[in-house]
Order: structure tokens, then C-alpha cells, then sequence
């Protein structure tokens, strides 16, 4: 239920149809599932209780209940350390119990916190490329934003309210475009230039020549010879490596783009 809940909150924030790949809307907000941050918060919670004093009653239960399940005396394990042991196993992180189990030294508050996030963040971040990546329908998506981290877009949305429209054009553009295949079967033909298309918005933004003009001032900006293709589709869709000018103006020339198909 909570997962669900994500899922609407993150394609309501980002105006998208509720049907849109739940993979893409996360990923390009730099959001892990719901469960990793609660496995996350479980691993803090064992590493402050790893961490008291060895004379403190919390310390010394959590210590007895982690010596049974290690050594399989319960028939049955439940609870948190038979919860928290799938998920340090998940994480790749169970080599430090063990080694709190044989010499009783364990990661300090600080560490251990910057050890979760970082496994946490990589496992993952692993999963979510193996999935967008083996999507036909996320095959672009795949290359325009690569991490899971969050799209350039939002920064410069953030510092430039004016863009609102336009920002969130781009963002929908970026959800729900594709590559363009015109040997594909599913082809249509252009009512503009005559060239058949597989996606309206990746050839209106790459090829049409309706929007010739406005494309070659932006191909100056890029330093790209040849638009007519996927790579340059996917550096403007990417925003990276270009600074808030250059994005400000594929932007608006996206939105430009948009509106001129309606």
C-alpha cells in the first residue's frame, strides 16, 4: 500500500498519467523504492543499538537475540534481528556483523550511516538500471538519464519559476518519447516533410522541417553538426554538461516544439 502510495504521490508531482512507468517517474527524481528507505531507517536503528555502551541493556539483548540467530538456536527466528539479518544480506553488509560477532568492533554512528546509503544506494540503483535497460519501452529513457539521481531540469525549475510551462513540458516529453525507427512496421508519415516516424515527438524535435530554424539555433549551442539522429536527441533531453543557458533555451525550444504539434 505504502509502495502504491509512492507511486501516485511521484507521477502526481511530475504531472504524468498514472500509467506512465513507475521506473522512469522515480528515476528521474532520483527516488529509491519505498522499502529501501525503510530497510535503510532498520539498518540505522541496529547500527545506534551495535553501538551503546556494552553495559546497556538495549545493547546486551540485541547483542544475545543476533548470537542466537547466527548460531540457529531458535527454530523459528522472527522479529527484528531475523528482519534485519535478510536485509544486511540484501545490502551486501552482513560481513560486519560477522565481524561484531568474533571481535565486538563495529563502524561508528557516522560510518556506519554513510556505509548504509552508499550500499543501499548501489544496489539499488544496479537494480533500477537492469530493468529500465531491458524495457524496449524505456530503451531512450535508458540513455537520457542513466542515474538514479535527479534530472538537471529540476534545478534549473527551481531557480526559474517563469519556465514552469515549460519545464513541465519537458518533463512529459522525456517520460513518454522514443526513438524514432522509421523502418519500423508501426510507421507514420509525416504531414510536414513527407519522412515516416515511429514518434511524433522525437522526429519533430530532431528532423521535422517545420522546426528547422529553431533547431539550428540550438544545434550552435551544442556544437552539433548533425541533428537528424538519436545522440543529439539524447544530449538536449539530458541537459548535461551544459550550463543554464543553454538548457533554458533546449527547453524552450522543446516546449516550442510541443506546442506547435497540438
Amino acid at each position: 500500500m505504502l509502495e502504491r502510495a509512492q507511486r501516485h504521490v511521484v507521477k502526481l508531482m511530475l504531472g504524468l498519467n498514472s500509467r506512465t512507468k513507475t521506473d522512469i517517474c522515480q528515476g528521474f527524481i532520483g527516488w529509491c523504492s519505498l522499502e529501501s528507505y525503510i530497510s535503510t531507517q532498520k539498518l540505522f536503528f541496529l547500527g545506534q543499538l551495535l553501538n551503546l555502551s556494552a553495559h546497556c541493556l538495549p545493547h546486551q539483548i540485541c547483542v544475545n537475540r543476533l548470537l542466537e540467530y547466527r548460531y540457529n538456536c531458535c527454530e523459528q527466528p522472527r522479529g527484528f534481528i531475523a528482519e534485519v539479518s535478510k536485509i544486511l544480506k540484501r545490502y551486501n553488509l552482513s560481513n560486519y556483523i560477522e565481524d561484531f560477532i568474533i571481535s565486538r568492533t563495529f563502524p561508528n554512528k557516522v560510518r556506519w550511516k554513510k556505509l548504509v546509503r552508499d550500499s543501499v544506494k548501489l544496489i539499488e540503483t544496479r537494480k533500477w538500471l537492469e530493468r529500465i535497460k531491458h524495457d524496449e519501452d524505456m530503451q531512450l529513457f535508458s540513455e537520457i538519464h542513466p542515474t538514479l539521481e535527479s534530472h538537471p531540469i529540476f534545478s534549473l525549475w527551481s531557480s526559474d519559476p517563469s519556465l514552469n510551462n515549460a519545464c513541465s513540458v519537458f518533463v512529459k516529453v522525456c517520460a513518454y518519447a522514443r526513438i524514432n525507427d522509421p523502418t519500423s512496421s508501426d510507421r507514420l508519415l509525416c504531414e510536414h516533410c513527407g519522412l515516416f516516424l515511429t514518434c511524433n515527438l522525437s522526429h519533430a524535435i530532431v528532423e521535422c522541417v517545420l522546426f528547422m530554424q529553431k533547431r539550428l539555433d540550438v544545434m550552435k549551442l551544442y556544437s552539433h553538426e548533425e541533428a537528424t539522429d538519436n545522440k543529439f536527441l539524447v544530449k538536449m533531453l539530458s541537459l548535461s554538461n551544459v550550463d543554464d543557458y543553454v538548457r533554458k533555451q533546449t527547453v524552450l525550444f522543446i516546449f516550442l516544439v510541443c506546442e506547435g504539434l497540438v
